[in-house]
């Protein structure tokens, strides 16, 4: 399957669009390992002992409410990922 990964703000090093293949079954935690492989960052800013207020979106609605690391993907889930606060 494949989903969509958009970031923006602290994920500077990584493109703002990503489309990423996984397995059938895969959760939240199996993207961030997949997309650490090539940006190690990702889990880095993801994973952090301090808080760095990170807002990750399943399809608009906070991942939280569908299991957070545990939140079963699927074909065509887009996922979009940004700090708490962000200004320009």
């Amino acid at each position: 399957m494949t989903v969509s990964v958009s970031t923006i703000g602290v994920f500077k090093t990584l493109p703002a669009a990503l489309s990423v293949s996984l397995g059938e079954g895969a959760r939240f935690a199996d993207l961030i390992g997949e997309v650490a492989k090539e940006y190690p960052e990702f889990r880095e800013i993801l994973c952090a002992e301090e808080d760095r207020g990170v807002v990750v979106l399943q399809n608009g609605r906070s991942i939280l409410l569908n299991g957070g690391m545990d939140a079963p993907l699927a074909e065509g889930d887009d996922l979009f990922i940004a700090p708490m606060t962000y200004g320009g």
